[in-house]
């Protein structure tokens, strides 16, 4: 992929590597059944979380899991919430689509 902002050539890689060279951080999802207060006070508490945020989706709650690096912690998250009982529905680690990749790209050329 080839990003060109204002006539300048801003990046020009495959979509992976412009996406892992712009975000050094890890972005998991889940979706669960119920997600307790104690749980999320845990997960802050871990070294390599940098945030947590619960979204209410239908009759199930939407768990988003910041990690300060790139590493996939899908296995870490899944083993976490499996054990405490809170009813894990789904998962993935959320990768920056097209339009985020473009606007960061040309929005770190303008800085």
């Amino acid at each position: 992929m080839t990003i060109i902002a204002n006539g300048r050539l801003m990046a020009s890689a495959s979509i992976e590597e412009i996406g892992k060279s712009l975000s050094q951080k890890t972005v998991v999802s889940a979706l669960a059944e119920r997600i307790d207060d104690k749980a999320v006070s845990e997960l802050r508490n871990l070294s390599f979380i940098e945030n947590v945020l619960i979204e209410k989706e239908n009759d199930f709650q939407r768990i988003k899991i910041y990690a300060d690096s790139l590493e996939d912690r899908r296995s870490f998250v899944s083993e976490f919430m499996v054990k405490r009982g809170l009813g894990l529905l789904e998962m993935n680690q959320e990768k920056p689509d097209l339009e985020k990749i473009f606007l960061e790209v040309t929005q770190r050329g303008k800085r």
